[in-house]
């Protein structure tokens, strides 16, 4: 990322918290044990959901997509560059993403080769119809 293109990033994604720190434990050389397993302290996060209608309306969660474009290309490059995720792991999250944002994208329609431009999506007619 940024001015460290060649360098590994692992990531830990809230909703998956505990089997990502594992396997990251494991893959840095530890046996993947935790004395405070199973805790967590998420606030409540890992109940949110994008159909979730007293969270987030659908036009409003198009709507910070558009203003929050460049966030989400950091968020896609993170999990992009993840060693620590499958490809299958790397495709539902960014579906998901997308899918928050109200685009129409089938499960594995994700191509990790030629990421979507979140930057295009963002300087696009439809964000600036929202955004007017």
């Amino acid at each position: 990322l940024g001015s460290h293109p060649s360098h590994s990033v692992m990531v830990i994604r809230t909703e998956h918290l505990w089997d990502d720190m594992i396997r990251l434990d494991k893959r840095l050389g530890g046996d993947g044990h935790f004395a405070q397993q199973g805790t967590k302290k998420t606030h409540g996060s890992e109940s949110y959901a994008s159909n979730n209608s007293t969270f987030i309306a659908p036009e409003n969660a198009a709507y910070l997509c558009c203003v929050m474009y460049g966030e989400i290309e950091v968020y896609q490059e993170l999990i992009l560059k993840a060693v620590n995720l499958s490809d299958e792991e790397k495709r539902e999250d960014l579906v998901k993403v997308m899918r928050h944002c109200q685009m129409d994208v089938a499960d594995g329609d994700v191509d990790l080769a030629a990421p979507f431009s979140w930057q295009e999506f963002g300087e696009g007619a439809d964000c600036r119809r929202r955004l007017a």
